[in-house]
């Protein structure tokens, strides 16, 4: 006897039902794009600069703000003909079939915005032009390179250098100062339990203080041009500082994450956060009042 058996009529009904529903809705949500692009095409003046922002996602709300402030126009749900500008969130490579217009980020860009990535870059260019590429600290992998970073730390220690290095590990990926610590004894060097890699760089112990407390710079650029290479450079920018006054580094307080990093979104959960309205003093500044305070 025949085991299978057929789909009561009414369920059968029920599911045609639903696929017609969700198909119809397809076809309304379409159509309203369509004509939101054909009203949006006719008042459209001719030396307006557009904006496809079909793919911004998670930058849509400030890319949305810069765009009403400029006066530029948006297309949130692209455009038929190719806008002036098309904005991506990850990368050039998700959009094949774009032909005209000017984007925000250059082919390759997910390359370097990778840690390991970007060093494993610098290094192959530091062995072509060494003395053009000396700016930057030296870096091991991990853990692909935890036996030759262990056998430079034992050379250092057998040397007796003085002071004694300190290292930072960071997570190949991470952002907003996650997962980074500082470390002395590759022994106390920690693999990611879900196999994630990490760059471990020397720790540059002596640096600039502002008020006795550490700083870096965030700049903002744009490169509108690879070659030639051509780049505009805000006129100001940001300062992020840590939350705890700054020590050089010692096995009691390479723990302190709010000494040791200067990462906005890390500091500011320190409850000695000095969240200042002044653009010249507090935990996050400008750029200008920064050097003006240095000359």
């Amino acid at each position: 006897m025949d085991s299978f058996k057929k789909p009561e009529p009414n369920n059968f009904k029920l599911t045609e039902f639903r696929r017609d529903l969700h198909n119809r809705h397809k076809r309304e949500v379409h159509m309203r794009k369509e004509r939101l692009r054909a009203v949006e095409t006719r008042f459209l003046a001719k030396q307006m600069i557009t904006v496809d922002t079909s793919r911004a996602r998670t930058n849509c709300d400030v890319v949305r703000m810069c765009i009403k402030e400029l006066g530029l126009k948006e297309f949130p749900f692209g455009r038929k003909e190719h806008c002036d500008i098309h904005w991506h969130a990850f990368s050039y490579e998700e959009n094949p079939d774009l032909y005209g217009g000017k984007v925000n980020k250059f082919p390759g860009m997910t390359d370097i915005c990778s840690k390991m990535m970007l060093f494993r870059s610098l290094d192959q260019m530091r062995e072509l032009f060494p003395s053009d590429y000396d700016f930057y600290p030296r870096t091991w992998y991990m853990p692909t390179q935890f036996h030759e970073f262990s056998c430079e730390v034992r050379k250092l220690t057998e040397k007796r250098v003085k002071p004694r290095p300190t290292y930072i590990v960071k997570p190949d990926s991470g952002a907003q100062g996650e997962g980074i610590y500082l470390i002395r004894d590759p022994v106390d060097y920690t693999p990611s339990p879900n196999g994630k890699c990490h760059v471990v760089q020397e720790y540059l112990s002596h640096v600039y203080l502002i008020d006795r407390y550490k700083f870096d710079l965030r700049v903002y650029v744009v490169l509108k041009s690879i070659d030639p290479l051509d780049i505009h450079i805000c006129k100001d920018g940001l300062a992020r500082f840590s939350t705890l006054p700054y020590e050089t580094p010692t096995y009691k307080n390479l723990h302190e994450s709010f000494m040791h990093l200067t990462n906005y979104s890390l500091n500011k959960r320190s409850t000695t956060f000095n969240r200042s309205e002044r653009s010249d003093e507090g935990s996050k500044r400008t750029i200008s009042s920064v050097f003006a305070k240095s000359t």
